[in-house]
C-alpha cells in the first residue's frame, strides 16, 4: 500500500470518528463547537470533506491550533457557510486567551 493510500485510509477513519461524535450533539444545543487539531478548511476558506461534514451537522464554531510560527498580523480563516473557523494556536494568539462567541442569525 502506498503512503497516499495509507494516509487516505487514516483520514477516512478519523472522518468517521468525527461523524460519530457529531451524531452525539444535543439537537437543542444553543451553540455547537468542534475542536480539531488540524485546520478542517484551508486558510482562504476553500472547503474540504471535513468542513462539509461540519456544515451537515450545523456546527457554529470550529477551533483548531496546529499551525505555528505564522507571520504576525496574517488574517487567516474566518467564517464560511455559517461556521466560524478560529485558529487558536497559543503562539499565534501570543499566548492570550481567545474569547469564543457566536451570534446565530
Amino acid at each position: 500500500m502506498s503512503k497516499e493510500e495509507v494516509d487516505e485510509k487514516i483520514f477516512i477513519r478519523e472522518l468517521g470518528r468525527l461523524e460519530l461524535s457529531l451524531k452525539q450533539l444535543d439537537q437543542s444545543a444553543k451553540m455547537r463547537i468542534v475542536m480539531t487539531h488540524y485546520p478542517p478548511i484551508s486558510a482562504d476558506l476553500k472547503e474540504s470533506r471535513v468542513s462539509r461534514l461540519l456544515e451537515s451537522y450545523h456546527v457554529d464554531v470550529c477551533l483548531f491550533g496546529h499551525l505555528h510560527q505564522l507571520k504576525e498580523g496574517l488574517q487567516l480563516f474566518g467564517r464560511h457557510n455559517g461556521i466560524d473557523y478560529l485558529l487558536t494556536a497559543a503562539d499565534y494568539l501570543d499566548f492570550q486567551p481567545k474569547r469564543v462567541e457566536y451570534n446565530r442569525e
